[in-house]
């Protein structure tokens, strides 16, 4: 659907929360640590119980063996130093500052003065990096790698969506809809490119030039890598490919169709062997989210655009936190170009009683969503299909009550 001067404009957007893909059996952030922590030990006992058959590749060989427990060393420096706890008690550690810190000690050593600032690296003795010592600056790097290994072994053994996830994407229109989703994972993905054959966008330009589904993900994806890591999977892309505002020079995010771990380019004529330590481009939870590549300043720049012509905002298993200042700032843009009247909301989240949730929507929309119009309640991952119904159904009668 395009506006009378040319310009993509599309009626409805969905927002893609944490609770979400919770429902396809990923973490939550709450958990992302502890779980983090016992994958890395081969113990990841909630994915185990919800996937019979679980399988822990990344301890299946030595070097991921080795990465592992370099990783948790870090890990284990970091809990002890900075938050007075260690890797066998981190159910009080909030992600969002855990990985504050440290994505501060990769980017800003000297204000920690701890005995690892210096930033060099050692060098490698094989096609997998070793180290004699490891540094606190890396660790940032190596949390982005084991979610990488964590959520493709989750993917690999899930294979499909439960229903009711399925379902409600089944109701999304390539033409009058995009998805902006928070969430690294790759199912919501999968999903068009493989159960409905459509290309998937990861750019406005890119969707102007190959259509198919816009799906804009500002804090990244476990299959987004950095052109300089030397990948060899075979059927890379560029997640800008056909954007004419970014030249072939501005570009660097590379992705491949496959849900799959990085393989290195040098081993791709002969036997193929993982990068364990390769961090794909995945942004951390933090206060002050920092962009490296051009490709994510323009994804920012897309959702300001895309949200300020939509009429239906559906918001799914997405708690609109406090600290995502460029998200609230692109819904106060929607709604500061449209008239309220014409202005449809509705929160899909489990649980009516989190007073959270509804302190964060109403510091948006104040007094303008109703909590018998505007929410609907439902846990993700169920086998039912009634909730794409249900949603199709509520958003009709889920205008803004009155004016903000």
């Amino acid at each position: 659907m395009h506006t009378k001067q040319g310009a993509p404009s599309f009626e409805r957007i969905y927002f893609l929360g944490a609770g979400f893909s919770a429902g396809a059996h990923y973490p939550v952030g709450k958990r992302l640590v502890s779980e983090l922590i016992e994958y890395l030990e081969g113990k990841p006992e909630r994915v185990k119980k919800e996937l019979s058959g679980f399988r822990n590749s990344l301890r299946a060989s030595a070097d991921g063996r080795q990465f592992c427990q370099e990783t948790l060393k870090l890990i284990s420096t970091v809990l002890q130093r900075y938050f007075l706890s260690n890797i066998h008690n981190t159910k009080d550690i909030d992600v969002t500052e855990f990985f504050s810190v440290s994505h501060a000690l990769a980017k800003n050593l000297f204000l920690f003065g701890n005995p690892y600032s210096s930033t060099r690296r050692a060098k490698p003795t094989s096609s997998h990096r070793v180290h004699s010592r490891i540094f606190l600056s890396e660790l940032y790097d190596l949390l982005a790698a084991a979610v990488l290994h964590y959520f493709v072994d989750i993917s690999k053994k899930a294979s499909r969506l439960p229903q009711d996830i399925k379902a409600i994407l089944k109701n999304v229109s390539c033409r009058c809809d995009a998805i902006v989703s928070f969430n690294w994972d790759e199912e919501v993905d999968r999903h068009f490119t493989e159960d409905r054959n459509w290309n998937v966008a990861y750019t406005l330009g890119s969707w102007q030039a190959r259509k198919g589904i816009l799906i804009l993900k500002p804090h990244g994806s476990i299959g987004w890598y950095d052109v300089v890591r030397g990948i060899g999977n075979k059927n890379t892309f560029f997640i800008a490919e056909g954007d004419k505002r970014l030249s072939q020079y501005e570009r660097r995010i590379l992705s491949f169709y496959e849900i799959e771990r990085p393989v290195t380019i040098e081993s791709e004529k002969s036997m193929k062997k993982e990068m364990y330590f390769c961090p794909p481009v995945i942004t951390p939870p933090t206060f002050a989210k920092s962009f490296e590549y051009a490709e994510q300043n323009w994804i920012w720049q897309d959702i300001m655009e895309v949200c300020s012509n939509a009429k239906q905002f559906v918001f799914l298993g997405y708690s609109l936190p406090h600290d995502d200042y460029l998200t609230r700032a692109a819904i106060r843009n929607a709604l500061r170009n449209n008239p309220r009247h014409r202005l449809r909301c509705l929160v899909v989240d489990k649980d009516h009683t989190d007073k959270m949730l509804h302190v964060n929507y109403a510091s948006i929309f104040k007094g303008a969503l109703d909590p018998e119009i505007n929410y609907l309640y439902w846990q993700f991952g169920s086998k039912r299909k009634d909730p794409a119904d249900l949603i199709k159904g509520q958003l009709d009668k889920a205008l803004l009550k009155r004016s903000i």
